[in-house]
């Protein structure tokens, strides 16, 4: 493992353009559930094989960036990129014709691996600037804001009239334009490891610094509790009797409005101290279960569910700014995405069980308790960078 240089000087045009390729990155776990909606009506396929085609697209993105370690810091992350962007417009093409189920499967996890190769080296490549909680803002403003035109823009205008192809070859489109983004990359980062033994990835986070550490378990658990809710929201919503519309027009501005939560660190930095803005992320979070665990109305839903995003959106970009901040080894700012996918993939089957067996009171309690811990996880992981 060579010695860290200095951090990466681009321009902000660099980072914005880089930003996006992240959200590109993201895409497709943002509007999964569109996509698995609209696959269900024009192929008829039942929940259980819906839900197979969703997990085997996690599974993908899961098995790659849980070892991270091991080859983010070893590849030309535009090469990575440009080659991945060209296979995720190949499979996304292809399963527009896919009519068998398997190979449908297989097309999604394969997907998710692709899609890996693009996310995680450009995030960590924005943890690699001087300025990681503006990087890490701007990422987010434009993952949101991309999700919420792409959630708008298919069910409005491609679904009705181009159906799931047209649907399916919009987003290989998006792909194959992004390629014009990618001359903006830089080739690696702070860290080099081209060169060292595969298991030095593993070597450098065991002699880490536990601060880095600390946070990325506070991510993990966050995760759980957020990815839960987010999960069933909806069921919530209707449970209390809101119509299907008013929760739809209610999620879909929740997205919009909630690129204010990271829009914040994208203009101030980390100007007024991250143990700051994380507090006032968990009075936003705690502030949304409050308005979401009562007795709803459509404009208490409304607000519940933008304040959850706003919240949300913060935490992460001042969360894994602060990773980056104090890993010095470079290997544990990789595994953010595989904290980020770890816990998705546990919140829906614990949040579901918790519904199911002890009804929503207890589960807001249980989330609570959730959240709580784990914004203490990553204040804890603040203080501990001055003792080391």
């Amino acid at each position: 493992m060579k010695p860290p240089t200095s951090p990466i000087s681009i321009t902000k045009t660099h980072i914005i353009a880089i930003s996006f390729l992240v959200g590109v990155g993201a895409l497709i776990f943002n509007i999964m559930p569109i996509l698995l909606a609209a696959i269900g009506i024009e192929r008829a396929y039942s929940d259980t094989e819906l839900g197979d085609i969703g997990s085997a697209y996690f599974s993908g993105f899961t098995l790659f960036t849980v070892f991270a370690m091991v080859w983010v810091r070893r590849i030309d992350w535009r090469k990575s990129s440009i080659t991945s962007l060209i296979v995720a417009a190949f499979l996304l093409a292809l399963a527009a014709f896919i009519e068998n189920i398997a190979l449908l499967l297989l097309a999604f996890a394969l997907l998710g691996i692709a899609m890996v190769f693009i996310y995680t080296p450009l995030l960590t490549c924005l943890g690699d600037t001087a300025d990681p909680d503006r990087a890490m803002g701007f990422s987010l403003t434009l993952q949101v804001s991309l999700a919420a035109v792409v959630a708008f823009v298919l069910p409005t205008y491609v679904l009705p009239f181009f159906g799931l192809r047209g649907a399916l070859m919009t987003l290989s489109l998006l792909c194959l334009l992004s390629l014009l983004l990618t001359p903006t990359i830089p080739r690696s980062g702070r860290f080099s490891a081209v060169g060292t033994p595969l298991w030095a990835g593993f070597t450098a986070i065991k002699n880490a610094s536990r601060a880095p550490k600390i946070a990325l378990l506070g991510i993990l658990i966050f995760y759980i509790g957020i990815t839960g809710l987010w999960t069933f929201v909806d069921r919530i919503a209707q449970s209390q009797g809101l119509q299907a519309d008013a929760i739809g027009l209610a999620i879909s501005a929740s997205l919009l409005f909630g690129g204010v939560g990271a829009l914040l660190p994208a203009i101030l930095g980390a100007r007024f101290g991250r143990q700051l803005m994380l507090i006032l992320g968990l009075c936003t979070i705690l502030g949304a279960i409050f308005l979401l665990s009562s007795v709803l109305t459509d404009l208490r839903f409304l607000f519940g569910v933008i304040l959850l995003n706003v919240g949300w959106n913060m935490t992460v970009a001042y969360a894994a700014a602060q990773v980056a901040e104090s890993d010095n080894t470079g290997f544990i700012l990789p595994l953010i995405p595989a904290a980020i996918s770890i816990g998705a993939a546990i919140a829906p089957a614990l949040s579901g069980r918790l519904l199911e067996f002890g009804g929503s009171q207890s589960y807001f309690g249980v989330l609570t308790a959730i959240t709580v811990i784990a914004y203490a996880l990553l204040i804890i992981a603040i203080r501990a960078v001055p003792e080391e």
